[in-house]
């Protein structure tokens, strides 16, 4: 009670100068593009990760006695314990396959990819999760060939992971469009730092109010709870 949030900082202006100024949008998949764990849920999966290290030894800290992310037990297993990065990242992958078939589409996502293609701009998905995993969902929904470049986790690597700008990197490059004329879209504040530190324009998406002040201090130039203005701006593009 008595709580303000925090104000959205966003101008239609905003949106069509950054659209206009892009040759290429860069979309993290979970959350921009669908609630990947919205039927399998990403608690379920961190749970057999986690069940799975203890089975092999791990002395896991108990700030990841029940962390509900997954990528979590992903990263710490990397940093912590690599003998077993293979199997734990054949699991995750193996579940994120499971959770892309039930996967539920963010609202206005499909129609920014679909949109992103006719005005002319690339498409790329940079994102944490498996490239399996993404391209099953994109196959599923017919966007396969809209979506010029998957850049995803590297199995072995989970120091690579968004904050890291490698993904970012991989994907203008692959795309041959330098970063500064890249716009990604993403939810979490690592997506934006990743974003910053390549040089990329920066949209955060705030799925609930009370992520928008940390998307805006990660460095979100536009901080936005719906993607339908990123849509509108694309079709005045066209």
């Amino acid at each position: 009670m008595g709580h303000h949030l925090p104000r959205i900082r966003i101008m239609t202006s905003d949106i069509d100068v950054l659209i206009a100024s892009s040759r290429a949008i860069l979309l993290d998949f979970d959350g921009p593009v669908c609630n990947l764990f919205a039927r399998h849920p990403a608690s379920r999966v961190a749970e057999k990760l986690r069940i799975n290290l203890l089975g092999r030894g791990a002395q896991l800290p108990s700030s990841l006695a029940s962390a509900p992310n997954p990528l979590r037990l992903h990263r710490w297993t990397g940093e912590n314990r690599p003998d077993l990065m293979a199997e734990i990242d054949e699991m995750l992958t193996a579940e994120e396959m499971i959770a892309a078939a039930s996967a539920v589409p963010t609202a206005s996502a499909h129609e920014i990819i679909r949109l992103s293609c006719s005005s002319g701009r690339s498409v790329a998905i940079v994102s944490n999760n498996s490239m399996r995993a993404i391209a099953r969902y994109l196959a599923a929904h017919e966007l396969t060939s809209y979506v010029s470049t998957l850049a995803c986790r590297v199995d072995g690597r989970p120091d690579l992971m968004k904050p890291n700008p490698d993904s970012v990197l991989r994907a203008t490059k692959s795309l041959k469009v330098p970063p500064e004329s890249c716009i990604l879209i993403g939810d979490a504040m690592t997506d934006m730092e990743a974003a910053r530190k390549a040089g990329a324009a920066r949209i955060g998406y705030a799925k609930r109010p009370e992520r928008i002040s940390g998307l805006t201090d990660a460095g979100a130039d536009v901080v936005l709870t719906s993607l339908m203005p990123i849509a509108r701006a694309l079709r005045k593009s066209q």
